[in-house]
């Protein structure tokens, strides 16, 4: 027993000292790991660069490539850090890049898969992760998000294990900028890094460096100062690409416009971390950067000199590790420290200069600290005689044979007799132009001087030939400079009248050349050198003699007395100015031509004295005169100031205002009252629905994102039930925001919280659940001047006005003919409908109101619900005021006591038709009974008809708006007007039965094919047997359809018969996601939808943007879902595209400087200008708005520190670029009308001319584009022959520039910097080199 138990310890222990083992090993394993990766991750040659207010550049580079993210922290401190804890990891800058662009390809791909693919609706930029990070020698991480004025230290390292860190000149912390006062269009710099490889290579088989880092600074010659440091990283084809525009010396000043001088003292200092080839500098001229000349390292008989120009070199100079903590000693041999500037002292006895008429003993002084001097002493006793140095050698040609770069504009080098280099000069003249010829580049260039082995091109063409290839048009073989300056016979595109419409692949002379009688065909210009005597008459394309008279064709050139003149028709010899007569007016010749004196411009209102601004007076009652202005070409003259009518389309309403001096109607800006000092302004302003505010005892309405009041006598249910909540503090928490889903939301505000109407009770909207049902209803398209009555159970209509604005409008609200009436009886104006209540124009302007409406109507004492989507109530408390569908007229608004208690029993008092009853009688409680009698009045129709109604039965119907139906075949069972009775709900059972009865297959197919098989009127197919055939014809009501022909405007929405849905959301190539579990959309942008099905458009509004979205068809009409009954807009397509009306568009703006674009109309037209949108914006957004930019030629600021909104102002139109200065980081909201743009409406021009555009995408089917395809499409497009060849970004989070440049070189594009994705909410400069107009954009395929 004993044993046993001894055993048991001797095991425990034995386990024990086991596991111990196990830990000690694990965590020895552990430790050496971190020492590895310490080790590993040693970071050298460490610099800051590209400051700005809110990022910082870290670079540097390993000894051996491997992965590297970077990590901050504010102030100095910190060793290492594990795993990047706390941390945000930010990665390599060619990572990034690739993970963006993978993100944009794999949503177009997900958008152009099946259906059964779901995408996030989020724009593709908020969707990149880093998940394939490669591995180099050389590291370049962009750290953004930094506060401006403020330290930070940084960590570099895998993931495992971070380090800190400090540059080369020792510095551990770096500080970021303060926030720039002013943008400029980009300056780009870019070029190409090569190597050699310490071999003699023809310039072709030279190979691009890709790792690798350029940095850049400029540097002033005299003072010595330099600019701060930028830097870029290399692509695969070994170019940069760097923008400097952000240049500033050490006290922040412009450094070009502070040191350059007409002298061009200033240069560049590029240093190349090439990785594992080294360090290398190179000086580089500041005045041509676009490119900059080729650098080519490891180059055998390169002039290697650090004080030429262009000579790069192998900087070896001795560093410490860049690795904060790191012990001083000595790792590597690098090159180039930066000289001292400061003299060295002379000693005791010498000056800096020898006195003019002494002779002096120079002596040279040295230090470690100062540059060196020479230094002179005045001699004593005479000098000896100095021995007269030898004449140097006059290098020849031949012996100027060393070159800087493979480049024919690099100047060429000989070695003197004391072995240094000597400048010989530049070109042919001074240089051995052969050497570089051997290496394949040939610097001359006249193509009219090459030899013939070097004058063809691919195909046997000889220069100057054509040929015509498919998709790029006409050729000609033309000698074309190529990236290194030489040149080279190519293809290259020309204008295709040089083919003359000659459309074949093969080679031929070009038609499209001169005839060059007289003269020689030039092949560097297509054009003719005239021979001696004669000049180029470019009228008519010909060689003429030089100094005759004699006339041979008109407009001739010739001349008298030595002056140039022009021959006419007869063949006569004028000058230009001499008088001429013709048809007996007096003119004068001009090129030949005899043209009558231009007339005086004639001043419009003399022309036509009732046009409108044009001044007039009326006559007063005393006999005097009061100044006027003609309002139209109708010559009705009015008083300037005098009270006038406006109509506002984003109100719908006339308000009043005063005719202006140019005969326009303008806004009385006095009528609102806005309230800019109080909170829920930006709410108002971020908002649809109806909103309410209650403070100060005073109620405020929110219309159009505009918030105004106080509001007197509203007697809506939203605005009661507002008021009613805020004066009980809550206790009187009933609201009513109509029928839910199809009306507008409600919010109503008092005492610091918002609430949202939901469920007939107010809610804190931050209690409301995250999902919610959205009701699809329909929408009908009707006539100016037609009211939308719901009548054909459409909840909305769309007005299709001759405007093309397509107006969606509510229930009750009409479509509006004429924007202003104008007095008169005998105006065409009058009886037109003039804004959305129906009023209409007569002699008092838009003020006849006795207009009957044709919506529903319910007698509220019937005790009836409203069975269309809304009715309007005839009696009772909600009198002339409508209700929704299932809703009820109330007959008196309380159960509280009169003086008979039976005059409220049994009444209805709530709109879902609770009564008063016994026992609530004397109170405000309604909860009664519900059973409230019906009178229905149904017609009787038989199997696969359709519930319609005759004119006549309307009016003799016992309640005008009992609009239901009875089936024969199904007693008891009804459905609504326009439904079909259903003759069989199984398709394949009816033609069965049929079988079974002993008919006929032919004929039970005709039977089963007529049969309804739903309530819409669709029929059973064969030989499917589904309920997805053609819905059944309408009945003809005396001889007329009843069905209403429904055309509608952006038609082509959606198309459910593939189940998929095709039409447009607010962001290019953003879906919207659908959980394929509960069938909710995600996140469904705020605003109002449109699509089609089944013939029939569809509308619903999203009231709220966050949380889950249930979007269905509400089929039963009852205002909730209904599973088997109603339709799931997600169970058609699981990727639902649908055609926004207007959207919420958020802008999430930084501190500085942020290019947008408006790839939309402002909702509201009072805020399509620069200036009351600012102004707008900084009352919502408490004037955190500097000013709002545009460029277009030269920057139009407004409102740029001051209040002057008006200054500049301009108008902001979907295609422009602008930049919003920001004083602080801030996310707004603007509500737009998107613009459609797709196959039916292909028209969203941006227009570009020559130098700098800042431009933005817009169109619902825009193709997605990238900085590269932008430039493709640009430079292809056929209608304006544009060249185009750069794109940059302002990158707001770095608040600085990048840019994607695209140059010629060698024949083909080279590119220099990475491509990018465009988005259409930021705003982009593109350089145009030529060409100007419209170009369009493609659309998505």
């Amino acid at each position: 027993m004993e044993n046993t138990q001894v055993e048991k310890i001797n095991s425990s222990n034995s386990l024990k000292k086991t596991l111990s083992m196990c830990i000690l090993s694990l965590f020895l394993f552990l430790i050496l790991i971190l020492v590895y990766e310490y080790f590993r991750i040693v970071p050298e040659n460490v610099r800051f660069t590209n400051i700005t207010s809110t990022s910082v550049t870290v670079s540097w580079n390993t000894k051996n490539p491997i992965s590297a993210t970077a990590v901050y922290k504010k102030g100095d401190g910190g060793f290492i850090n594990l795993f990047g804890i706390g941390k945000q990891v930010f990665y390599d800058t060619r990572d990034l890049v690739k993970a963006e662009l993978k993100a944009v390809e794999q949503t177009s791909k997900n958008i152009a898969k099946s259906d059964d693919i779901s995408v996030s609706m989020s724009e593709v930029k908020t969707e990149v992760k880093v998940t394939d990070k490669g591995k180099y020698y050389t590291h370049h991480v962009e750290i953004k998000g930094l506060d401006p004025e403020t330290e930070y230290s940084f960590f570099v390292g895998d993931d495992l294990l971070y380090r800190a860190i400090k540059d080369v000149d020792g510095n551990t912390t770096v500080k970021t900028a303060k926030v720039a006062e002013s943008v400029k269009t980009p300056v780009p710099a870019y070029g190409s890094i090569y190597d050699s490889m310490n071999t003699e290579l023809s310039f072709d088989q030279l190979a691009p460096i890709n790792d690798g880092i350029v940095y850049f600074n400029y540097v002033d010659r005299i003072t010595g100062k330099k600019s701060n440091l930028f830097s870029g990283v290399l692509n695969e084809e070994g170019n940069w690409y760097i923008d400097v525009v952000g240049a500033v010396d050490d006290e922040g000043k412009p450094f070009m416009e502070t040191y350059d001088t007409v002298e061009g003292n200033v240069y560049v200092e590029l240093n190349i971390n090439a990785g594992n080839l080294g360090m290398w500098r190179k000086i580089e001229n500041a005045y041509v950067l676009t490119p900059a000349s080729n650098t080519v390292i490891n180059m055998p008989n390169a002039v290697v000199d650090p004080t030429i120009e262009g000579s790069v070199v192998r900087i070896e100079k001795e560093v410490e590790t860049s690795v904060k903590g790191a012990r001083d000693n000595i790792l590597a041999k690098l090159t180039g420290e930066d000289e001292p500037t400061t003299p060295c002292v002379c000693p005791s006895g010498y000056s800096a200069y020898c006195p003019s008429g002494k002779t002096c003993t120079s002596i040279t002084q040295r230090g470690p600290n100062c540059k060196e001097r020479t230094c002179y002493k005045v001699n004593t006793t005479p000098a000896p005689t100095p021995t007269p140095a030898p004449t140097p050698t006059k290098p020849t040609i031949e012996d100027c044979s060393y070159f800087s770069t493979f480049d024919c504009n690099s100047p060429c080098y000989f070695i003197n007799d004391s072995g240094n280099y000597e400048q010989c000069g530049v070109g042919p003249d001074h240089c051995n132009m052969g050497r570089l010829k051997e290496l394949g580049l040939d610097c001359d260039d006249d193509a009219n001087n090459v030899p013939q082995e070097n004058n063809t091109c691919a195909g046997g063409a000889v220069l100057g030939q054509c040929t015509y290839v498919k998709g790029e048009r006409c050729k000609q073989c033309k000698w074309v400079q190529n990236k290194w300056g030489g040149y080279r016979a190519i293809w290259s595109k020309v204008d295709d009248s040089l083919c003359d419409g000659k459309e074949t692949q093969s080679v031929f002379n070009c038609p499209g050349l001169p005839t060059c009688d007289n003269g020689k065909l030039d092949l560097n210009t297509n054009s003719c050198i005239c021979n001696t005597g004669y000049n180029w008459d470019n009228t008519f394309k010909r060689c003429v003699q030089v100094n005759t008279n004699t006339c041979y064709y008109p407009r001739q050139s010739c001349y008298i007395n030595g002056k140039q003149g022009y021959c006419t028709g007869s063949h006569e010899c004028k000058l230009n100015g001499e008088k001429c007569s013709k048809d007996g007016k007096e003119g004068q010749y001009s090129n030949g031509e005899c043209i009558y004196k231009p007339e005086e411009d004639i001043d419009e209102c003399t022309e036509d004295p009732k046009a409108k601004g044009c001044p007039c007076e009326i006559e007063n009652e005393d006999g005097s005169k009061s100044k006027g202005v003609y309002i139209t070409l109708r010559g009705i003259c009015v008083i300037v100031g005098e009270e006038c009518n406006v109509f506002f389309s984003t109100t719908g309403n006339y308000l009043n205002g005063t005719w202006g001096e140019n005969g326009d109607c303008v806004e009385d800006n006095t009528q609102k009252v806005p309230i800019s000092n109080i909170s829920p302004e930006q709410y108002c302003w971020s908002r649809s629905g109806v909103f309410y505010i209650f403070q100060d005892n005073k109620l405020y309405e929110c219309i159009d994102n505009i918030l105004s009041g106080p509001v007197q006598n509203d007697e809506s249910v939203a605005a009661k039930s507002c008021e009613a909540f805020a004066t009980s503090k809550g206790t009187e928490n009933k609201c009513n925001a109509g029928y839910p889903g199809w009306g507008a939301a409600s919010y109503c505000y008092y005492d610091g919280v918002y609430y949202y109407c939901r469920g007939g009770k107010w809610m804190n909207v931050e209690d409301v659940n995250e999902e919610d049902d959205v009701i699809v209803g329909q929408i009908t398209t009707i006539k100016p001047g037609e009211e939308c009555t719901g009548r054909d159970m459409s909840i909305r209509c769309q007005c299709s006005d001759s405007s093309g604005s397509n107006r969606i409008i509510n229930v009750g609200q009409w479509c509006v003919e004429v924007s202003s009436c104008l007095g008169g009886g005998s105006s065409k104006d009058n009886g037109k409908v003039c804004n959305l209540d129906g009023k209409r124009c007569d002699e008092n302007g838009c003020s006849k109101s006795n207009v009957e409406s044709n919506v529903p109507v319910l007698d509220a004492n019937k005790q009836k619900s409203c069975n269309y989507p809304e009715c309007r109530c005839v009696g009772g408390e909600d009198d002339g005021n409508l209700i929704g569908i299932n809703q009820f007229c109330r007959e008196t608004s309380g159960c509280h006591v009169f003086s008979d208690a039976e005059e409220v029993l049994n009444k209805i008092c709530n709109k879902e038709g609770n009564t008063c009853s016994s026992e609530n009688i004397g109170t405000n409680v309604c909860d009664g009974n519900k059973d409230v009698v019906y009178n229905y009045a149904y017609k009787k129709i038989k199997p696969t008809d359709r519930c319609v109604f005759s004119q006549e039965e309307e009016k003799t119907r016992i309640y005008r708006d009992n609009d239901r139906c009875e089936c024969s075949n199904n007693p008891n069972k009804y459905i609504y007007e326009n439904e079909f009775c259903i003759s069989t709900d199984n398709c394949k059972a009816f033609y069965t039965s049929c079988m079974e009865q002993g008919n006929t297959s032919d004929y039970c197919t005709t039977q089963t094919i007529q049969q309804v098989c739903d309530k819409n009127g669709r029929t059973c197919s064969y030989p499917s047997f589904k309920c997805d055939g053609k819905i059944k014809n309408s009945q003809l009501i005396n001889g007329i359809s009843n069905s209403k022909e429904i055309s509608f405007i952006n038609k082509s929405v959606i198309d459910f018969k593939n189940l998929k849905v095709s039409a447009q959301s607010n962001n290019i190539n953003s879906q919207y996601v659908i959980d394929q579990k509960t069938g909710m959309f995600v996140n469904l942008p705020q605003g109002e939808y449109i699509f089609e099905y089944e013939g029939q458009q569809y509308y619903f509004e999203v009231t709220d943007p966050y949380g889950n979205k249930r979007v269905f068809i509400d089929k039963g009409l009852d205002g909730k879902y209904d599973e088997g009954t109603d339709i799931l807009v997600s169970d058609l397509a699981s990727i639902v595209q649908i055609e926004p009306i207007e959207l919420k568009y958020t802008y999430v703006l930084k501190q500085g400087f942020n290019f947008v674009s408006f790839p939309f109309l402002v909702s509201n037209q009072e805020y399509r200008t620069a200036a009351s949108l600012l102004k707008k914006l900084n009352e919502v957004y408490k004037d955190t708005i500097y000013s709002i930019a545009k460029y277009d030629g030269s920057w139009k600021v407004v409102g740029q520190n001051v209040e002057l909104y008006s200054a500049n102002d301009f108008q902001l139109v979907p295609g422009q670029g602008y930049v919003i200065k920001a004083k602080d980081d801030v996310t707004i909201d603007v509500w737009g009308k998107p613009i459609k743009y797709d196959k039916d409406s292909p028209n969203a021009p941006v227009t570009l001319f020559k130098g700098w555009n800042l431009v933005g995408l817009y169109g619902s089917g825009v193709k997605q584009y990238t900085a590269k395809t932008l430039l493709e499409d640009i430079n292809k497009y056929e209608k304006v022959d544009f060249s185009a060849d750069n794109v940059s970004k302002w990158d707001n989070e770095l608040q600085r520039y990048e840019g994607f440049q695209v140059s010629d070189k060698n024949g083909v594009p080279t590119e220099y910097g990475f491509d990018y994705p465009i988005y259409l909410l930021n705003s982009y400069f593109v350089r145009v080199q030529d060409g100007e107009g419209n170009w369009q954009p493609e659309l998505a395929q």
